[in-house]
């Protein structure tokens, strides 16, 4: 075989190989995800966190605290915190009501972007008394108490938060030198459930201002479902659709899976085209499902031309359009430049001909 034959035969096979190689490998990413992601464990931080079990517990099948505490009275929990690293270290901890985030689940890091709602009777936090920041020397083991004292009203349901623990990061001044600040962030979250009596709160959901904003440089129509009653939602499911008022379905709501803490707001996005949605007015509505039981939810909102041109300016829609226009503008006029020449060409030959 001739040498040029085999160099492009090796090339062929090395780029095919290579190929192959990377398809595999993103196969992988996709089929085992969890390979390749960060786990809070003993040997992968430099601590880590244990509940002691409080007499209060009525749950003990579960990792987290689940109380019945009594009107007026102050429970203590007990966290044994360890340092398994060979370096003094200061932990963070944050007392946070639990919320819904944008995922459809529910978060304990106290994310003021996902919004509590307004039948929230008492935070998490307003509960809770105890040391927001806890010294560790290398190697060292401490016991530190928390106390949750509820209030003399009663309350019905349950609510729901969590002890959030981050090591305090300590600024070493190499990201003010370099201009680069890379580094993984650890939680240890130790969830809390309280309640006061066994008997269960009517589910109640709720939709709030639908309205056309920008979300991650893209046009959305944004809503916020409520989950009104101070019960946990697992699971639950829903599906949709965006319509004129006249009835006319523009645009289907993409099916989720979601979970909701007990008075808190799920934040739904749903991507759309522009040119879908005029001026006008539609009707937003959701169908949940869950626990054999099904919510029809409806609400009405108007699309102004100005909301379309301030969504436009924001995920930069307005400008790409003047852009691809400008450049079509000049590709026309080089298109009738050219032609004029052309044919002034073709008429002086026509001219010399004859």
């Amino acid at each position: 075989m001739p040498l040029k034959k085999i160099l492009c035969h090796m090339k062929l096979s090395t780029v095919t190989s290579v190929v192959v190689t990377l398809l595999f490998a993103t196969i992988i990413c996709f089929l085992f995800p969890q390979l390749t992601e960060a786990k809070n464990t003993k040997t992968e931080m430099p601590y880590y966190i244990e509940t002691i079990k409080s007499p209060q517990q009525i749950n003990d099948n579960v990792s987290y605290y689940d109380l019945r505490i009594e009107p007026g009275k102050t429970e203590k929990v007990e966290l044994k915190m360890h340092n398994t690293s060979d370096r003094p270290l200061t932990l963070l901890v944050k007392a946070n009501t639990a919320r819904t985030g944008t995922g459809g689940n529910i978060d304990y890091s106290g994310d003021k972007k996902s919004h509590l709602a307004e039948s929230l009777t008492y935070s998490f936090e307003e509960l809770v008394t105890g040391d927001k920041e806890v010294m560790l020397q290398a190697g060292e083991t401490k016991v530190v108490p928390y106390y949750i004292k509820v209030p003399k009203r009663s309350f019905s349901g349950v609510i729901l938060g969590g002890f959030y623990i981050q090591e305090k990061q300590v600024d070493s001044g190499k990201s003010k030198k370099t201009g680069v600040s890379i580094e993984n962030r650890y939680a240890y979250v130790v969830g809390c459930k309280i309640s006061e009596t066994d008997q269960s709160v009517e589910q109640k959901f709720a939709l709030n201002n639908p309205q056309l904003k920008e979300w991650n440089y893209a046009p959305n129509i944004q809503v916020d479902l409520i989950n009104q009653a101070s019960r946990i939602i697992s699971h639950y499911k829903l599906t949709g659709s965006i319509k004129k008022k006249k009835g006319r379905i523009v645009q289907t709501i993409t099916p989720k899976t979601f979970s909701m803490a007990p008075d808190s707001k799920y934040r739904l996005l749903e991507g759309i085209r522009l040119e879908s949605f005029p001026p006008g007015e539609y009707i937003y509505e959701l169908t949940i499902t869950g626990d054999r039981k099904t919510w029809e939810l409806s609400e009405k909102f108007t699309i102004s031309a100005n909301d379309i041109h301030q969504a436009k300016e924001q995920t930069g829609l307005e400008d790409s359009i003047s852009k691809v226009l400008k450049v079509v503008i000049v590709m026309i006029g080089i298109l009738i430049f050219i032609t004029v020449i052309v044919l002034f060409r073709r008429r002086r030959k026509h001219e010399k001909n004859n």
